[in-house]
């Protein structure tokens, strides 16, 4: 599968939940050991220690990455987006309004040109006739008439995903639930 922020935090939330159960049932067998003497159980609790320091380290760096993913995946960002699109779009369409006029007169100055060339193709004693017929035809120009469909549609709505926000209720109730 594509890598997502959402198989990040869930591989993240397995690893952990793997770490957590690790070290707890080491600080569980080093409490109720028997066999373990004092001495022991103060290096385990040092190697205990030492784990949490590293879990809370890689919890800290899980929170600080997904922050940062948050701050990608925003409604802002989404907005710039179709804005600037929409800016474009509407560029275009000023630019095709303004150009429409000269691109018609220009596509019927060449169905004249045309109507005159094949009226200097004709028999000697009809070329002027046909030359007459050109000057007083009215060229369309529908065949180049530009469709303009309004104003680009409304804006969609955008939902920030609120589950990748560290320090939210949303974000601790679906990253660290159990």
């Amino acid at each position: 599968p594509v890598p997502t922020i959402g198989h990040y935090l869930l591989e993240m939330e397995r690893y952990f939940a793997g770490m957590e159960l690790k070290i707890a049932n080491a600080k569980k067998k080093c409490i109720h050991s028997n066999t373990t003497s004092v001495e022991d159980c103060g290096f385990k609790f040092c190697n205990y220690q030492d784990e949490k320091l590293e879990c809370n380290r890689a919890q800290q760096a899980f929170e600080e990455r997904s922050c940062t993913i948050h701050k990608q995946y925003t409604c802002q960002k989404f907005n710039s987006c179709i804005d600037a699109n929409w800016a474009a779009y509407a560029e275009a369409v000023e630019g095709a309004k303004l150009n429409d006029p000269g691109m018609k007169a220009e596509w019927r100055s060449l169905l004249r040109v045309e109507c005159l060339i094949e009226a200097l193709q004709q028999d000697g004693s009809e070329v002027g006739a046909a030359i007459d017929a050109c000057k007083e035809e009215s060229f369309s120009d529908a065949d180049v008439a530009l469709t303009y469909h309004g104003d680009a549609p409304g804006k969609p709505s955008c939902d920030d995903p609120h589950d990748l926000s560290p320090g939210t209720a949303l974000f601790g109730s679906r990253w660290y639930q159990g």
